[in-house]
């Protein structure tokens, strides 16, 4: 994607030539005085008339910018007062600007003209900078249904057709219902016939947007002529402008009158429940009996963990659970076991905060820069599996210990290994084992692993279009799982350890229970492939991140779509969730962190810093912090904690040619950055205990 300079996209308000006492105006006109025609402002050298009484306006220290611009003598109306006035007129008709903009007011446009101003249209606004790309995208839709409306109302059907398919894509993502009634539109008497059509060529679509943006936009138009698309703004669109700082947010409040889109939809009226769901009676008088038997054996007279089981589990009024949360098999004694240490790692946690960094271990893989595609790592860092691009998984340990599989006596099946006791499994492993295991299964490179919570079992995913799950007690394959129909990017177990999720190519996610060899449910609603996929704490949803540049998020139980997060200028190569489940983090190609709250769909924050591909993300164990892994060779540590921030843009000194220039400044959201000499990063976790684990494969070209 290229990149134009700031400065070509931002407007001067003085011009250079300009004195303290001598005030300069900028208008956006199509005739720029011969003076300052490189910034487009007038001075009181002008010999427009209309410029002349601009300049009197602003020579007169009585009179203010915007009084010069909303003044009806001028003959124009332009800056964010003359804006607000144009786009919101409660009468719908155009103010007191209408004799700048009459000569808009032809229709004698040829398809040509719609087609061409539109692509160009289309191309600048995707060569902008981040701050104003997403307000100005919101603009694309309206001006794209009234070029398709005008054309079929001229009788340019065939030519109104192809204008259609060959844009409708970058609409379907938010506007797939309009797109479906404007392809039952053939024909010009349809227009008044149609309901849609009506309520659109009758209402005004609503475009909320900042003064800054809203200027560049009408500088565009005006300078490159397309007085069709500034027609349309003027008939049909409504610019809802204001002062505020322009920020990448994609607005809910943009549509007609009487209609919603697809995004609100979501937003509007699906429920997000974020709390856990309740432990059963039996199941919670198990685990408190057994975190007394440790606290007895410890000598705790505090009942310290008692008390923090009941703070880890305890219901919030203000964040319920899902009314029919997911199924389940019954907690066995094993599962007991292991609550009770997590009990114990959440009382031996780290506290950490901006002034109380992690601690951090960082595996590096030697040798495998050009073969190495993934690498996860388990929650207490004991063992770290890798999968390659020749279809190999290697798995280590991380404590030294060697790695003993167990060898099943004759006559024992993988499902009678998996009812076998400790003491009875430990009977069986080899004498001496080694520090790795070598897993072969897949025909094609393996692009996704995932330990299960007790880690028993690691699922993979493959180019080969499979899933295969492997007994981490014999290090064999046991299921091979068939469903999708291209390369699976990305696995991940579920929180209970029983269900897992994949995400594909083939633009789905799926939904699998390790004893079920067929998907139960298929997440479909991407327009391009699904490249990662994790779970709710709660079990209830599923986040993606897709190469639509949105992330999703989808209700397991009815395999709907509940939130689509918009706003990455690339593909979401990761996400993941808060502790509590209430924030999501998704990140991607286009080099940002985005941080999302849940319940509302909206966006908090987007925090800038890394100089690459942001591979991986992933929340302290407290939620107080968010790491991410790039591939500029960095982890760095932000404020998951703070409020709204935004990168900051700064007047800076060139050294080499002494000339000022606007730069954006990474904002106070970054806490710190730890480089690697040569080693990007592709992933990145936390230990319950608050330890950070990152990994990546050296690359002595880096």
């Amino acid at each position: 994607m290229s990149w134009r300079p700031r400065s070509a996209l931002l407007p001067r308000a003085l011009c250079g030539r300009a004195s303290r006492t001598h005030r300069v105006i900028r208008i956006t006109s199509s005739f720029p005085c011969s003076l300052c025609r490189s910034c487009r402002s007038l001075s009181l050298l002008s010999t427009n008339p209309c410029h002349q009484q601009l300049s009197r306006f602003a020579s007169d220290p009585r009179n203010t910018l915007q009084s010069a611009m909303a003044d009806p003598s001028t003959g124009y109306l332009g800056g964010a007062a003359g804006a607000r006035a144009w786009a919101t007129a409660p009468s719908g008709k155009p103010t007191d600007g209408a004799p700048y903009l009459a000569r808009f007011s032809a229709d004698n446009f040829s398809a040509a003209a719609y087609d061409s101003s539109y692509s160009k249209l289309r191309r600048w606004i995707e060569e902008s900078l981040d701050v104003f790309k997403t307000e100005l995208k919101d603009i694309l839709f309206p001006l794209f249904e009234h070029c398709y409306l005008d054309m079929i109302a001229k009788g340019m059907v065939n030519e109104a057709r192809q204008f259609f398919d060959s844009y409708k894509s970058d609409h379907v993502a938010f506007h797939s219902n309009d797109l479906h009634q404007l392809d039952m539109i053939h024909f010009p008497t349809q227009i008044q016939e149609n309901e849609y059509a009506r309520m659109h060529r009758t209402n005004r679509f609503t475009v909320p947007m900042t003064s800054t943006t809203f200027q560049l936009l009408i500088s565009f138009l005006e300078d490159n002529d397309f007085v069709a698309l500034l027609r349309i703004l003027n008939t049909y669109v409504n610019i809802d402008v204001t002062n505020s700082k322009a920020k990448k947010k994609a607005s809910g409040n943009s549509g007609v009158f009487g209609l919603t889109s697809n995004l609100g939809e979501f937003h509007a009226q699906s429920e997000v429940h974020t709390g856990m769901p309740p432990l059963d009676v039996r199941v919670r008088e198990q685990i408190e009996a057994a975190l007394k038997e440790e606290e007895e054996r410890e000598g705790d007279t505090t009942h310290r963990l008692q008390h923090l089981f009941r703070q880890y589990r305890a219901e919030n009024p203000a964040d319920p659970p899902p009314p029919k949360p997911v199924p389940v098999p019954p907690m066995k004694a094993k599962e007991v076991r292991d609550t009770v240490e997590l009990i114990k790692d959440v009382a031996h946690r780290a506290s950490l905060s901006p002034t109380a960094l992690p601690s951090i271990c960082f595996y590096t893989w030697h040798n495998t820069y050009d073969t190495l595609t993934c690498a996860t790592m388990t929650h207490d860092a004991t063992l770290i599996a890798a999968g390659f691009s020749d279809s190999a998984i290697r798995i280590h340990s991380l404590t030294m210990d060697p790695l003993r599989a167990a060898i099943p006596r004759p006559g024992l099946t993988p499902d009678d290994m998996h009812h076998l006791g400790p003491a009875d499994i430990d009977a069986m492993r080899e004498p001496e084992g080694s520090p790795s295991k070598l897993l072969r299964g897949h025909s094609g490179a393996v692009f996704g692993t995932s330990f299960s919570p007790d880690k028993r079992y690691l699922v993979s995913c493959s180019e080969d279009q499979t899933v295969r799950l492997w007994s981490l007690e014999t290090f064999a394959n046991v299921v091979c799982y068939r469903g999708h129909s291209y390369p699976v990017w990305d696995v991940e177990f579920g929180p209970e350890g029983h269900y897992f999720a994949t995400a594909s190519h083939d633009r789905t996610a799926r939904l699998w229970s390790c004893d079920h060899i067929y998907p139960l449910r298929i997440f479909a609603g991407h327009l391009s492939d699904v490249d990662t996929v994790r779970f709710h704490p709660n079990s209830s949803y599923l986040a993606t991140g897709s190469s639509d540049k949105t992330a999703r998020l989808w209700d397991v139980s009815r395999g709907a779509c509940v939130r689509v997060f918009p706003g990455h200028s690339g593909a979401v190569q990761a996400v993941a969730f808060s502790p509590n489940g209430r924030l999501l983090a998704t990140a991607g190609d286009d080099k940002y962190v985005h941080l999302w709250d849940i319940a509302s769909g909206t966006r908090i924050k987007k925090m800038g810093g890394h100089r690459g591909l942001v591979t991986s993300v992933a929340f302290s164990s407290d939620g107080a912090l968010l790491a991410s892994a790039g591939l500029d060779g960095t982890v760095r540590l932000w404020d998951a904690l703070k409020g709204e921030g935004e990168d900051e843009p700064v007047v800076v000194v060139d050294p080499a040619t002494g000339k000022k220039k606007r730069k954006k400044v990474a904002n106070n959201d970054l806490i710190e950055t730890f480089r690697t000499k040569k080693t990007p990063a592709i992933g990145v976790q936390f230990t319950r205990r608050n330890l950070l684990l990152a990994t990546g494969p050296f690359c002595p070209d880096l």
